[in-house]
């Protein structure tokens, strides 16, 4: 395997994809110019043999189904491990699909609100990470970053970003203790 390029957004991935004609390509399903998704469709309109694995911090099946309508090769959640990951990416440029088990609906209203955007942005607050370093790890101006959390605060009915943390705390603990994945 031999990586022949990394695109910083949408429209520079769909002009990589033309000029180093890749075999697979791994795209993040919110990038700052545009979704992945948009952008996974317009690579398999200009490169239909290239093979589109999307990747994405949260698991939402809206977003799965719209991959797959967008000509989507393989969908697979950001925490997979880096070897699984490697293999989901040898199974796609095999020609097969790598869809994880179809992602299901937090099943908590308050978070099924939120954009996947938002959640990503509220999975950053939760573990820690300041407006600043959120903006820089998603690509985003800080000032961005603050209107999603505003907006994700409003959604959630909270005042506080550290009340949203201790929410997705809170709602981790009682899914592990359930038994169920507490990153779901």
């Amino acid at each position: 395997m031999e990586v022949v390029g990394e695109a910083e957004n949408a429209g520079e991935a769909v002009r990589r994809v033309v000029s180093e004609e890749p075999n697979v390509v791994t795209l993040d399903i919110g990038l700052p110019d545009s979704s992945g998704i948009e952008a996974c469709a317009r690579i398999k309109e200009i490169a239909p043999g290239t093979r589109v694995l999307m990747l994405t911090a949260y698991a939402d099946s809206a977003a799965c189904k719209a991959a797959r309508e967008a000509g989507a090769d393989g969908f697979v959640l950001k925490r997979t491990r880096d070897f699984q990951l490697v293999e989901r990416i040898k199974q796609v440029a095999e020609g097969h699909t790598a869809f994880e088990d179809e992602p299901q609906e937090t099943s908590d209203p308050v978070l099924d609100r939120l954009t996947p955007r938002e959640m990503s942005i509220l999975e950053l607050i939760a573990d820690g990470k300041t407006n600043r370093e959120i903006a820089e790890s998603l690509f985003l101006a800080e000032k961005t970053v603050k209107n999603y959390v505003s907006n994700l605060l409003t959604k959630m009915g909270i005042r506080h970003r550290s009340a949203a943390a201790a929410y997705v705390a809170r709602l981790q603990s009682t899914r592990a203790r359930l038994g169920l994945d507490p990153d779901d």
